[in-house]
């Protein structure tokens, strides 16, 4: 998973965050491969957390092997990029510091 933190390029003079991995992306909302768990809380897809607190989708490699055009949708690597309220994201990206 991605541990580089520095920005992908700006797009319209915003600045575009790299994916880090949180899984938050699939606690929201499961893309049209996945399925939401029974309690709500994510998709069932969404693997445990590793050791930075990254989260890794359990579907991945079938949907890369199945979907034509996978590269674009689900958008792996650019869907948790959201910096607002993402403790998730928050604390892989401190979790990436203190291991650097």
């Amino acid at each position: 998973m991605n541990t580089d933190l520095k920005p992908l390029g700006i797009l319209d003079g915003v600045i575009i965050k790299p994916c880090v991995g949180s899984g938050f992306c699939c606690t929201k909302s499961p893309c049209a491969y996945g399925t939401m768990n029974e309690t709500k809380t994510g998709c069932v897809h969404l693997l445990p957390p590793n050791e930075l607190g990254q989260r890794g989708c359990g579907k991945y490699d079938w949907i890369k092997e199945n979907v034509q055009g996978w590269e674009i949708y689900p958008a792996f690597g650019a869907g948790c990029c959201m910096p607002m309220f993402n403790e998730m994201r928050e604390q892989v990206i401190k979790n990436i510091k203190e291991k650097q």
